[in-house]
């Protein structure tokens, strides 16, 4: 209860910068309110009352609801895999119509933390409950990377990673962990991982390697870093790195 207002208040301003930013797109299409903006508030609306709903809600209530909560979240997953759009190059979304879709990848990453809280509070910090638990969070980690989405994959490994730690598995358990995943780390950046993802890393450690093609967006940051310079350039409609260049989804 004590840290719920700056909580909120925190929420509060992020969510008012990224209005922010919509509202700036819009100016630079020459638009008074441009759909994305329109859609960024509802959203941001559903989520302040979401959060405070939360905040007032008995959290040892998840606790009895994870398997439910789980089970839901496993079936997300699995429908989108059969009825998910396909966009970009991965099936992550489920559409329900009106423009409108669904991405349960998000709702699981909360998912993944509530069952596993449950689950570790109920037994000792064995290393036989913590590889079941790591199977538990590799099942959907599996739905998650066949979309594909790796980043998401990786969060549920984090996951899994904080709830060990704050459980007390031992070091030695932990430590051979990590040495298993450094050494299997070169087969699966070979056989597991795409060839785009692959060359994200690439460009991540190289920046200069294709500057006009997979590098364009990082160095594109770069290039709007240095004309903001410590201050920036505003809200106002200043003019855009980017200006004259067509670009699909410029809100994500």
């Amino acid at each position: 209860q004590t840290c719920a207002l700056p909580i909120l208040l925190a929420a509060c301003l992020l969510a008012s910068s990224g209005l922010l930013i919509a509202r700036a797109l819009a100016m630079e299409e020459h638009r008074e309110i441009s759909p994305e903006f329109v859609r960024q508030a509802v959203y941001i609306g559903i989520g302040l009352v979401s959060m405070v709903v939360a905040s007032r809600t008995d959290y040892r209530l998840l606790r009895t609801l994870a398997p439910q909560l789980f089970v839901i979240g496993a079936l997300g997953l699995i429908a989108v895999l059969l009825l998910g759009s396909h966009e970009y190059g991965a099936r992550r979304w489920i559409a329900i119509g009106g423009g409108i879709t669904v991405q349960p990848s998000e709702f699981v990453k909360i998912v993944v933390a509530v069952a596993g809280a449950a689950f570790a509070a109920e037994r000792a910090p064995t290393g036989r409950a913590a590889t079941v638990l790591l199977c538990i969070f590799a099942s959907l980690a599996a739905l998650i990377v066949v979309e594909p989405d790796l980043g998401t994959a990786v969060v549920f490994g984090l996951t899994w990673c904080a709830v060990a730690l704050a459980w007390g598995v031992s070091s030695r358990y932990l430590g051979g962990l990590v040495v298993l995943a450094l050494s299997m780390f070169p087969l699966a950046l070979a056989v597991a991982i795409p060839d785009y993802q692959r060359e994200r890393l690439a460009v991540f450690l190289d920046p200069e390697r294709d500057p006009l093609g997979s590098g364009f967006t990082l160095r594109q940051v770069e290039v709007a870093f240095s004309a903001g310079g410590v201050t920036g350039r505003g809200f106002n409609g200043a003019s855009s790195a980017l200006a004259g260049v067509e670009i699909g989804r410029a809100h994500v």
